[in-house]
């Protein structure tokens, strides 16, 4: 009997944590990952759900699929860290978690978390997560019997590798009151500073192991207005808008209850797409009690929809309840949309808020300033009460910057431009030194300086534009030249230091390049330049650019040198001052001569030019007489006595 009760009880507790398991009530979620090191990456999944339903699970699955090599798909487990977190808006409330009578639902999070290695590079991977099942949402078709289901895409190839996903900043689970319009704000940011594209798409469903690599849509409900993943995703009557790169959300519910929208949160860099993360959000709405919320107004002009860059825009608003006990607290979107505006609020905490915007307009497209009034009276059944008001800027126009007076050579060009087109003419200077009247790009090429007048229409929120601008014109012209010498002359024994000279004239400011065969010279950048190894018929060239103000041309070249290096015992032996005995030798010789200088470098090279010996010998009188005595091969070599060479013949 024991031997069988042991099995019937371990079979009875993983049964019971397969069901409890399997239903945990899940609310909201989303996957995100951060770059480790090479493909190595730390994998995210946060879960939300209610008090109902058996307890979350202590790990779940992430599937991996490459589909560029289906060999290297693989699965891990993501561990739940300790901790949950119970949201809810009145600390004093009692929600579902505390007592099930209550009517505030309980919300709970908890983070699953591993490391992961990803083992091939791929431009789409896929991965994905699922927990049994989902809470009560009223609009989609029967939820509590579907899966949640998170996904991410992303490429991990070139130097998308070191990419992390984008990241939340608000928790997705929010209390709104039916009939009074609300705003929430996901808070995205990318730590990557990828551009950021957020659109509404359908929840998905119906994945239940690895293997299923397409996820399901779950359906909405049929209700009318039909639901939709534009303007309508849960019952907001049509008034559900969102703004695809921040990630706000606006809408009126008209149900009560829990609604979901799910959210597909996509960057791109430099116009490729990286990837993207999916992340469901759940609104719970309620009736409202009688008498509660605050009523928005402007207490001066509204802001235009469009204004000038450079314009100061200032407005004043005010949240205003009716009931005298309300204590209202307000805030705003303005560090994300417009950072450098100054907000500021009187009489915060009372039944009347009065706020002033104020702001020197920067160019932008059109952006959604958004101001949310909560009631901080903790009314039954434990829910703030908002207000959320969302202001739209269409758009801040550019402006037209003033032109910059400038100075050109006689005979160049000044160009200037604007924005949109404009009428151009000479107001003073060289007539007819303009290429056109009406145009948005004009050149001028006056022959003394010269003044110009343009005018561009009213564009947009942006006045007219009327602007003088000097183009001054230096007629001192000078014409560079350079010619090279060389040192001690083109005519050379080879492995000869030339030294070349650059002399220029009519240039203050040269800037030298040397050239061998057309070939640039690292380093080379003065008016000298030192070569040895020349080798014959090398040419030897020097160009300058001058840093004048107006060279005419500013790059000039110089005269070739054509470099030749003489050949044979003869002709070497010919122009040496000093003489070795015996040559041809066995490796011990003795150099004899009249040299210039007191000090002097006897070197032997072989016939690559490799140094095989050297000695810094002393002449008191300038007669060389100096024993060498040396281990060679037989063969052709070469003796240099500072620029002087000859021939030596070693023969053993």
């Amino acid at each position: 009997m024991q031997r069988l009760l042991l099995p019937a009880l371990l079979c009875l507790a993983l049964c019971t944590s397969f069901v409890a398991n399997a239903s945990v009530s899940v609310a909201a979620g989303e996957i995100t990952y951060e770059w480790q090191s090479d493909s190595t990456y730390r994998f995210m999944f946060t879960l939300y759900r209610d008090c109902s339903g058996g307890a979350e699970p202590d790990s779940v699955q992430l599937c991996f699929h490459d589909p560029c090599d289906n060999t290297l798909s693989f699965s891990t487990y993501l561990r739940k860290l300790s901790g949950t977190t119970v949201l809810k808006d009145c600390s004093e409330a009692k929600s579902q978690c505390d007592s099930p009578a209550s009517t505030l639902p309980g919300l709970k999070q908890y983070t699953y978390t591993a490391l992961a290695t990803l083992p091939g590079r791929c431009n789409s991977w896929h991965i994905f997560t699922h927990v049994d099942y989902r809470n009560n949402m009223i609009n989609l078709q029967s939820p509590t019997s579907k899966q949640y289901y998170a996904e991410a895409r992303f490429n991990n190839t070139g130097s998308f590798i070191t990419n992390s996903s984008p990241n939340f900043g608000a928790v997705p689970i929010f209390f709104a009151y039916t009939g009074i319009p609300f705003g929430y704000d996901n808070k995205v940011t990318d730590i990557n500073g990828d551009s950021i594209v957020i659109e509404t798409v359908s929840p998905l469903t119906n994945v239940s192991t690895c293997a299923d690599t397409v996820a399901s849509v779950a359906p909405y409900i049929t209700t009318s207005p039909a639901l939709n993943n534009v303007n309508n995703p849960f019952q907001t009557n049509n008034s559900f808008s969102l703004g695809f790169t921040y990630g706000t959300l606006s809408f009126i519910p008209t149900n009560a209850g829990s609604q979901n929208v799910a959210l597909k949160v996509k960057e791109y860099r430099r116009g490729v797409l990286v990837g993207y993360v999916t992340r469901e959000v759940q609104v719970v709405a309620f009736a409202p009690p009688p008498n509660i919320g605050s009523q928005f107004k402007f207490t001066t002009a509204p802001p235009p929809t469009k204004i000038c860059e450079g314009d100061t825009l200032d407005f004043d608003f005010a949240f205003i309840s009716a009931d005298s006990n309300a204590r209202l607290a307000v805030h705003d979107s303005h560090i994300y949309k417009f950072p450098s505006a100054t907000i500021t609020y009187t009489s915060q905490y009372s039944d009347s808020v009065h706020g002033h915007f104020h702001w020197i307009a920067t160019p932008m497209g059109p952006t959604n300033f958004i101001i949310t009034a909560f009631d901080s009276t903790c009314r039954r059944p434990g829910v703030i009460v908002p207000n959320t008001q969302t202001i739209t800027l269409l758009s801040v126009d550019p402006r037209q910057k003033p032109l910059i007076d400038t100075t050109i050579c006689l005979g160049d060009t000044a160009k200037f431009g604007l924005l949109f087109s404009g009428s151009w003419s000479v107001f003073s200077g060289t007539p007819n030194s303009i290429n056109c009247t009406t145009c948005q790009f004009a050149s001028m090429y006056p022959t003394a300086t010269s003044q110009y007048t343009v005018y561009m229409s009213p564009a947009g929120a942006c006045p007219a534009f009327h602007d003088t601008v000097q183009v001054n014109v230096n007629t001192h012209l000078t014409h560079p030249a350079v010619t090279i010498t060389a040192s001690p002359d083109t005519n050379i024994a080879p492995l000869t230091s030339v030294t070349f000279k650059a002399h220029v004239i009519n240039c203050a400011h040269p800037h030298y390049k040397w050239f061998i065969n057309r070939m640039l010279i690292p380093g080379a950048v003065t008016d000298s330049f030192v070569q040895a190894n020349l080798k014959n018929n090398d040419v030897v060239t020097c160009e300058v650019d001058c840093g004048d103000d107006c060279p005419r041309p500013a790059d000039t070249v110089s005269n070739p040198l054509t470099i030749h290096v003489s050949s044979g015992i003869n002709s070497i032996k010919a122009s040496s001052p000093f003489s070795i005995y015996p040559n041809p030798n066995n490796g011990s010789f003795t150099i004899v001569g009249k040299v210039d200088a007191s000090n002097n470098t006897i070197e032997l090279l072989d016939i690559t030019g490799k140094q095989l010996y050297s000695k810094q010998v002393k002449t008191a009188d300038g007669t060389l007489n100096e024993q060498v005595q040396l281990d060679l091969r037989p063969g052709v070599y070469i003796l240099r006595v500072d620029n002087i060479v000859v021939q030596l013949v070693i023969n053993k």
